[in-house]
């Protein structure tokens, strides 16, 4: 396998990884033991590429190369390494032998731990979003050392990402979300971020503290975040941060002054900018533009475009209510944007135009109806418009444009109200009533070290787990039951820490989450729980206890989970330079 790789050129023309990587597949190269590169003129480079061949007479076979042949050392020339074994025939590399040693030792050590490699060849009969959230796991908490095999996983996980069945980060918004299914989810969306933005960004990073180069041509590769509206009956909105951060941390720190000053960071950008089609797409853009050190010629050719965007964009009732229900990142996104735009001598009368028509636009047409009225002064205007009256007064003068009035976005907006039925709250009966049960049995009896001075409290809490436990309900849908009862051993289980009633019911919690699969309920739904029964117990200090019973788990999500886990665990207490995994055994066997 091979693993570490570039963006170089043909003459003028960019090649990217993914047409190195099936050029090389294709040609059926064989390993490069040695090469160096050295740069000849602008385009061209000489590759000098040594190969061992089977025939002793033919031990070495040069190549220099500024004509198409070009082509096919760039593809073998763009890898520097690869994840098996060094050739012991490769000459050490001097400037790493310590003082007072006259050779490099032959005893290297391993890349990476024997339990590590036990846990990630264990992530490939994951699903994708639990497959890929591992294995970033093991690279961000320091269990890989080797950034070749760093380089491996952080693409397997990229790729296992691409599967993810949620596309972006979904946030709850409204009232009594915790009550339905809909609002569950986003709640599990925001808790877990198993989206597939959500871990391909975070692979983006891993791989950017050791190879910018290769993490912004990936960045180039994925799919922006496919955003749809809306219904104005739902109770969730999208989040696509984690893409725009991860674009700011690009723009600033992963182009090369020759790729800035050859407008290639500006066309990067600007094709970004082209696929932002949602509302809550220009807040973080307009971040991104203004601290990602754009030269004075950038901003002039990037910000056209985007105002363009900004002034066009229209549609999606629902998310623009909720964004302008509490409208203060927008409007200070886009303020700071305008001043340092101001600063730099470039001219932001288009954007504020594009700004100001955007919200003209948009608050004259359709309408959850979420918006608030302002009653400033008699005002009718939304408050959202109010604000940017007043904040942007100066610039508006300046750019010798009026604040927005009440005649621009006169409409009866309640009529265009596209109403549906708001989500079902739950009507269960009988969880209400286990709900209030719990309510009632407060914590404080936890702390006391004697059970036997509390075993009034330990009966109460007994007889709930056993009405929990025995409790079924056929006339909710599966997926609002799951949710119930989860909630309820969810509670017990975090009530209970420390007393000797614990274990009885993070088994029972084990064996719930185990009879009703993911493959039922959703992953990122059923992970929800799981993710809260590793972090309560890390918060009482009882994570270790919490997770070697998960490693007896039948389902494997749950024992890997905790494995991960014990890893942290023993990472914490290891002395410097020891691998992390390696008490893990021992941990499993206690």
């Amino acid at each position: 396998m091979l693993h570490t790789w570039g963006r170089l050129r043909i003459g003028s023309m960019p090649v990217s990884y993914h047409q190195l990587q099936q050029a090389l597949w294709n040609l059926h190269l064989s390993r490069f033991l040695t090469r160096r590169v050295e740069p000849k003129g602008d385009s061209m480079f000489a590759f000098y590429c040594v190969r061992r061949l089977e025939s002793p007479s033919r031990q070495v076979t040069m190549i220099r190369s500024g004509t198409p042949l070009l082509a096919l050392i760039l593809v073998a020339n763009v890898f520097s390494q690869d994840v098996g074994p060094r050739s012991t025939d490769a000459k050490p590399d001097q400037g790493a032998i310590p003082k007072g040693k006259s050779k490099r030792s032959n005893v290297k050590a391993p890349a990476i731990d024997a339990d590590v490699r036990s846990l990630v060849d264990e992530t490939e009969a994951l699903p994708p979003e639990f497959a890929s959230d591992a294995l970033l796991q093991l690279v961000e908490n320091g269990f890989i050392r080797n950034d070749g095999l760093k380089n491996k996983l952080l693409s397997r996980a990229f790729q296992k990402a691409s599967a993810s069945h949620d596309e972006v980060m979904l946030r709850p918004w409204g009232v009594n979300v915790e009550e339905t299914p809909q609002g569950l989810h986003a709640i599990a969306s925001t808790v877990t971020r198993l989206d597939r933005i959500s871990l391909q960004t975070r692979v983006i990073r891993g791989l950017f503290s050791f190879n910018p180069r290769q993490a912004r041509d990936m960045f180039e590769s994925m799919p922006p975040p496919r955003i749809q509206p809306v219904a104005c009956s739902e109770n969730w909105y999208v989040v696509p941060d984690s893409y725009y951060d991860t674009l700011g941390m690009l723009v600033e720190h992963g182009f090369s002054p020759r790729d800035i000053a050859g407008g290639f960071r500006t066309r990067y950008v600007n094709t970004v900018i082209q696929n932002i089609h949602s509302h809550v797409e220009l807040a973080p853009m307009a971040q991104v533009l203004s601290t990602g050190n754009f030269t004075v010629q950038e901003l002039r050719e990037i910000v056209p475009a985007y105002a363009a965007t900004v002034d066009g964009l229209s549609g999606d009732a629902f998310t623009f209510d909720v964004i302008m229900s509490e409208p203060d990142r927008l409007l200070e996104s886009f303020s700071r944007l305008i001043e340092s735009l101001r600063k730099a001598d470039v001219d932001s009368r288009p954007l504020l135009l594009g700004f100001r028509n955007y919200l003209v636009l948009n608050f004259s047409g359709p309408s959850c109806g979420t918006t608030q009225i302002s009653n400033v002064h008699g005002s009718s205007l939304p408050g959202a418009v109010l604000r940017f009256n007043k904040r942007f007064a100066a610039a508006l003068t300046r750019a010798n444009l009026g604040p927005i009035r009440e005649s621009e976005i006169k409409s009866d907006r309640k009529e265009n109200v596209e109403r549906n039925a708001t989500p079902r709250r739950w009507q269960s009966q009988a969880y209400s009533q286990l709900s209030v049960s719990l309510q009632r049995l407060t914590s404080p009896g936890r702390k006391t070290s004697s059970a036997g001075t509390n075993s009034e409290w330990l009966s109460q809490a007994g007889d709930l787990l056993s009405q929990v436990t025995a409790w079924s309900d056929t006339s909710e849908p599966e997926t609002e039951f799951f949710h119930q009862k989860a909630i309820l051993i969810e509670g017990l289980a975090e009530r209970t820490i420390g007393t000797s009633m614990h274990a009885e019911v993070l088994a029972t919690f084990i064996g719930f989450l185990e009879q009703n699969s993911y493959q039922k309920v959703g992953a990122i739904d059923w992970f929800l729980y799981a993710k809260k029964l590793l972090s309560a117990g890390a918060e009482s200090g009882n994570a270790s206890a919490d997770a070697r019973v998960l490693l007896d788990s039948r389902e494997p999500v749950l024992s890997i989970y905790a494995k991960l886990e014990l890893l942290s665990q023993s990472a914490k207490g290891s002395p410097s330079g020891a691998h992390p995994g390696q008490d893990l055994k021992k941990q499993e066997h206690k």
